[in-house]
């Protein structure tokens, strides 16, 4: 999984505590609402700053790309789509994150 130092995954010699594992909601893939988070996150972390995303452009590049696949398969809820909208969390062509309403297609 690409998602660098945003989610951990729990290496394979740990299904000796998949009980306590599962009653504590881990989970075996990210859902939309994790990939919003890490976008959130990285917003957070570059927006108006000189700090680069070249380190992290391919867990970017793999959010938005989840991100869109929940929106194509109509499984991004209103709030969701809102929750995206409020922060900066689109790239421009210098790598810089922008606010989706100051974007141009």
């Amino acid at each position: 999984m690409v998602l660098g130092k945003y989610a951990i995954t729990i290496p394979d010699g740990s299904h000796e505590y998949k009980k306590l594992f599962d009653a504590l909601g881990v989970e075996k893939q990210p859902k939309a609402n994790d990939y919003i988070r890490i976008l959130q996150k990285m917003a957070t972390i570059y927006y108006n700053t000189a700090n680069s995303i070249t380190d992290d452009l391919a867990v970017y590049n793999k959010c938005i790309c989840e991100i869109n696949a929940s929106f194509t398969d109509n499984n991004l809820s209103e709030d969701q789509i809102k929750s995206l909208a409020k922060h900066p969390i689109i790239t421009n062509l210098h790598k810089e994150f922008i606010y989706p309403a100051d974007a141009l297609l």
